[in-house]
């Protein structure tokens, strides 16, 4: 009977034990992936999620059950407190997900890693006149979730794009739904031939330039679109194009778009936003279109 009871104890205490660590080492977890997806600009990829709420939920569920050791009820009811504790931090770490936390470093903007959340646009030109010949035209696009000094600039009819009416451009942020992009038409007056060539050159690779507070920068494009661990510095690196000066840019034509859960997938399907340069002087129109979102 002694060694019966002997063994019967050894098997609870390894039973408790054992629960005891995994427990811990599930906390543990949930801690490290909590601080994780809580720290700004860190993109945390999906999978880990999964995985970290799996273990969470294991872990808990194997404590809430396993109270058959009734030798040792204070190791019993810690266990109960530690495997209620784990599945709170599961529901914390599955309702505070990893794309809901993260953000763009330098857009402010949600950072999924969802193609079919990038916009792209279709720009067409109505009106390139001005009062002596061809103006010289440039697109420049913000989100709301941008900061104020922040903004991305497109040549519309200038360098490689000379004579187009219509231009195709893939964005480089993501968007949710309620979101709004301003467009404004802006006319340039005050570059130089060389700070013009500068720009334009920056363009070519990617279509576009960043302006940021008072400079035109060309920012690393992979790493604008796709920034994982990067910060703003890394991105723009030393990409200065030109400073940017006051009254170097003309605006002739605003418009914003807001951004609905239906998405078109080709210009074709999408409504068009009309640029007006006041009173209502259209300039050009834009559509706005997710060329990478799934087929319903």
């Amino acid at each position: 009977m002694s060694t019966s009871y002997a063994t019967s104890i050894d098997q609870s205490l390894s039973r408790t034990s054992n629960r005891e660590l995994f427990t811990g080492l599930g906390i543990a977890l949930a801690i490290v992936v909590g601080i994780a997806i809580l720290i700004p600009h860190v993109h945390v990829l999906r999978f880990v999620e999964y995985a970290a709420l799996m273990a969470f939920l294991a872990v808990g569920c194997a404590c809430l059950t396993s109270m058959r050791t009734k030798s040792f009820p204070a190791s019993r009811d810690r266990l109960q407190v530690l495997g209620i504790g784990t599945l709170a931090l599961a529901v914390v770490t599955w309702t505070i997900s990893p794309a809901q936390a993260s953000v763009h470093p330098i857009f402010k903007t949600p950072l999924k890693g969802n193609v079919g959340a990038r916009p792209a646009i279709q720009v067409d030109v109505v009106d390139d006149s001005e009062v002596f010949g061809t103006a010289e035209l440039y697109l420049t696009v913000q989100s709301s979730r941008f900061p104020d000094d922040v903004r991305l600039i497109f040549p519309v009819n200038r360098g490689d794009f000379i004579g187009c009416r219509s231009r195709f451009i893939q964005l480089p942020f993501e968007v949710r739904d309620g979101d709004v992009i301003l467009f404004n038409m802006l006319d340039e007056d005050d570059l130089s031939p060389a700070e013009e060539k500068n720009l334009l050159n920056a363009c070519r690779a990617g279509g576009y330039c960043l302006e940021i507070a008072g400079s035109i920068v060309c920012p690393s494009l992979t790493l604008l679109a796709h920034p994982a661990f990067c910060s703003a510095s890394e991105i723009v690196g030393e990409g200065l194009v030109i400073h940017y000066r006051e009254n170097t840019f003309k605006n002739v034509g605003v418009g914003e778009y807001i951004v609905q859960s239906s998405r078109p997938r080709a210009p074709n399907e999408a409504n068009r936003v009309t640029l007006v340069q006041q009173p209502s002087h259209a300039r050009a129109h834009v559509r706005v279109y997710f060329p990478g979102r799934e087929l319903q």
